[in-house]
């Protein structure tokens, strides 16, 4: 097992047991499901109602560390850590500002489960990564792993349903629609 795996276990089992409402986004959550990406660090999504605990237990195993300001980035609870030289991003309201308009993304739901030694890693759902990739700068090469992952595996209709109804431009809705046909 990888360092990172290790790492993503150890957090699993102790929010896991704290009963937090997390999920793993980004590059850790795309390679759990095959995508072969490269991980800098883990990205946990919480339930806003958890945030404060879910922090509180991480900085007992791990060290918080300042947050650089950014005007694309202004996620409403945002913490960072470093845990055993590796970055771990908590965020509760993720907010991107891009075009002139504001993503909101709140996180409400798990989609699936990976086992990863004993643990359950909560996964994020793909297809609102692939929205907020598509909403961020510099993130084509995501967009374009998700995108051939969606070749070989179905999109979860119900939910990009769902995500039409964010604030998109109309190449962003579009993108969306194509998963689905």
């Amino acid at each position: 097992m990888l360092n990172k795996d290790v790492i993503l276990l150890e957090l699993a089992e102790f929010l896991n047991s704290n009963k937090i409402n997390w999920a793993l986004g980004a590059s850790f959550m795309m390679k759990l499901r095959g995508i072969e990406v490269d991980v800098n660090d883990i990205d946990l999504m919480i339930h806003e109602r958890d945030f404060d605990y879910a922090c509180q237990l991480i900085s007992k195993h791990g060290i918080e560390k300042p947050i650089s300001y950014s005007s694309v980035f202004q996620t409403e609870r945002y913490k960072k850590f470093e845990y055993k030289d590796l970055s771990i991003d908590c965020m509760a309201g993720m907010t991107i500002h891009t075009d002139s308009r504001i993503i909101k993304y709140h996180f409400d739901q798990v989609e699936s489960y990976v086992i990863l030694g004993n643990a359950n890693i909560p996964l994020c759902y793909l297809e609102d990564w692939y929205v907020l990739y598509r909403c961020m700068p510099n993130r084509q090469s995501k967009v374009e792993m998700i995108e051939t992952y969606f070749i070989n595996h179905r999109a979860n209709k119900e939910r990009i349903k769902q995500l039409l109804f964010i604030d998109l431009n109309d190449d962003d809705k579009q993108a969306l629609m194509n998963l689905i046909r």
